[in-house]
């Protein structure tokens, strides 16, 4: 559409959708806590100076456009547990819609609202209205793949079958030293060697699989030395490949650019600042969890993380899928240091 400047179009809606991904978080945020301002306020600083985002801004992918959109599907679907509106029910099949085309991760999230919302159903006396936003969210899913098949069907030859998603999964148990279960090019490779037949390979990444789970079941060792190694290096890399995706340049640069890209010490500071901030986002997400409890609808995100996780764990590994995870438990996080200050002031009145 842009011709030779369709790189530098896409870069621009990364800007914007860094402007979203703040606007969303200081909305959830105030969903969450009920318009509680230290909340609101704390949580947009802590999104704003979240490194990753802005090295994401230049890679011409999915990453912040598709948590831009995934943070207001989240923000839609809180604003019409208060009250119903046309306005919210669109918006939020629509950032549905947009978030599944971008990044087929916010599925995770899709299932997590569904499941809240049944939940409700059952125990609610609002049935009507949470009836109307599971109608807003299976359109938003259903036009998401209708849209597809109307843009690329024309353009993919019918007896051409896709590669199984199971494959991904089988590519998932595979050891690569201390990157285990990362992309080895094996769900491709299994693909080929079968003739590009979705069943044949489904067979064949179901036997890697049961071998998989034999090996773990026999040598529980390996298992966890596994799990632990897959986990940790998705999960406690707190640049999330920011930086990395982004490294392959050529020409002459800026002394800035020169000095984030190619220097080991910048590289080092970077990681040592985001390593302090993934820890406190952990902690205090986890001190919520443990000390406070909150509607059910207003789980959403930590529900999507735990989702995400499991994905993590069992699929292909990549530090860069978790990061839409780590944003959306800022304003989490945020609400569990005011609770946290909160009970300190607490002990320090009934001590006098």
């Amino acid at each position: 559409m842009f011709g030779d400047y369709n790189f530098t179009a896409y870069q621009l809606l990364n800007a914007c959708a860094v402007f979203l991904i703040i606007f969303n978080v200081y909305r959830i945020s105030g969903h969450l806590s009920d318009g509680n301002k230290f909340v609101e306020v704390i949580s947009t600083m802590l999104v704003f100076i979240c490194l990753p985002i802005y090295f994401y801004t230049p890679f011409v992918y999915g990453e912040l456009i598709g948590i831009a959109f995934m943070l207001e599907a989240i923000s839609q679907f809180l604003i019409l547990q208060k009250a119903f509106s046309i306005k919210s029910f669109f918006l939020l099949g629509l950032s549905i819609t947009m978030s599944l085309m971008v990044r087929l991760y916010a599925m995770i999230m899709g299932i997590g609202m569904l499941g809240i919302l049944i939940s409700q159903l059952i125990y609610s006396k609002e049935k009507t209205k949470k009836v109307l936003i599971i109608v807003s969210l299976i359109l938003g899913i259903i036009i998401r793949f209708e849209v597809t098949s109307i843009l690329y069907d024309k353009y993919i030859d019918k007896n051409i079958e896709a590669l199984p998603l199971i494959s991904n999964i089988a590519m998932g148990t595979n050891n690569a030293a201390w990157q285990a279960g990362w992309y080895d090019g094996s769900s491709v490779r299994i693909f080929e060697e079968n003739g590009y037949s979705a069943e044949a390979a489904k067979k064949e990444s179901k036997k890697t699989i049961n071998a998989f789970i034999d090996t773990c079941k026999k040598n529980p060792r390996y298992a966890i030395g596994f799990f632990a190694r897959k986990t940790g290096s998705q999960w406690a890399a707190p640049m999330y490949q920011s930086i990395v995706m982004n490294n392959n340049i050529t020409g002459e640069q800026s002394e800035l650019v020169s000095m984030v890209y190619n220097k080991e010490i910048s590289w080092k500071f970077l990681d040592s600042y985001m390593n302090i901030y993934q820890i406190g986002i952990y902690l205090f997400t986890l001190i919520l969890l443990c000390v406070h409890r909150l509607r059910l609808e207003k789980y959403i995100g930590i529900i999507t993380v735990l989702g995400g996780f499991m994905w993590s764990v069992l699929g292909e590994a990549k530090t860069r899928y978790v990061f839409p995870y780590i944003i959306v438990m800022i304003p989490y996080a945020v609400l569990g240091i005011y609770i946290f200050i909160n009970r300190i002031d607490d002990i320090k009145v009934e001590r006098k």
